[in-house]
């Protein structure tokens, strides 16, 4: 083998190493790792509730709770274009290599959500993969929404098919080779996505972990 044949299978290795520490750096670590103490899985948690609703909406309905959450989540900050309607999609994130848009979660049956069941809805929020199984571009931040309970996403679920279905086609998302093969965010999901949900610190208070 050629000098530089050896150098670029070092660098591979290298890069297959970096890669597989990274990961396991990541997949160690949860959002509250830098404050030390121990996380426990939230059926394990004991005290008042860390995740989800404030203790004034414990006895709101399932859509006034999802209300309460997807404004939390700041939903309608990225499903909603200059000029357009609430949750109706069609914001532009410009990128380098091209252009994502963000899209319609209204309970349009044609152009938006309203043919999702609970099982595509979470799907979408914990694993990044839209209805059709076809991944989702990490500018929707499931890495995030991952960590959120089932009830927390499918009480968000049910306050967006409370709301007014918008029939709108936002634009298709436009970017260039290779980032238009979505198949790729398969290798970012391994590294970025955590792929669990939240765990509450044992050794810090209710209102420190919410």
């Amino acid at each position: 083998m050629r000098a530089a044949g050896k150098i670029v299978v070092i660098l591979i290795v290298l890069l297959v190493a970096a890669a597989g520490v990274g990961w396991l750096i990541l997949r160690t670590r949860g959002p509250t790792s830098f404050a030390g103490g121990t996380p426990v899985a939230l059926a394990d948690y004991h005290g008042p509730a860390p995740t989800g609703i404030p203790a004034d909406l414990a006895n709101a309905d399932l859509v006034k709770r999802g209300e309460y959450l997807a404004r939390a989540g700041d939903c309608a900050a990225c499903h909603n274009a200059p000029g357009g309607k609430p949750y109706d999609g069609g914001y532009a994130f410009k990128l380098p290599f091209g252009t994502i848009y963000s899209s319609n979660i209204t309970p349009d049956k044609e152009t938006g959500i309203g043919n999702w069941s609970d099982a595509d809805f979470l799907r979408a929020m914990h694993d990044g993969l839209g209805k059709d199984g076809e991944n989702l571009y990490p500018a929707f931040p499931y890495a995030s929404y991952t960590l959120l309970t089932d009830a927390d996403v499918l009480a968000i679920k049910a306050y967006l098919f409370s709301l007014k279905p918008v029939h709108y086609q936002p634009p298709p998302t436009d970017l260039g080779f290779p980032f238009n093969q979505r198949f790729l965010m398969k290798f970012w999901n391994v590294l970025f996505n955590p792929g669990r949900r939240f765990e509450p610190n044992s050794d810090r208070p209710p209102e420190w972990n919410r």
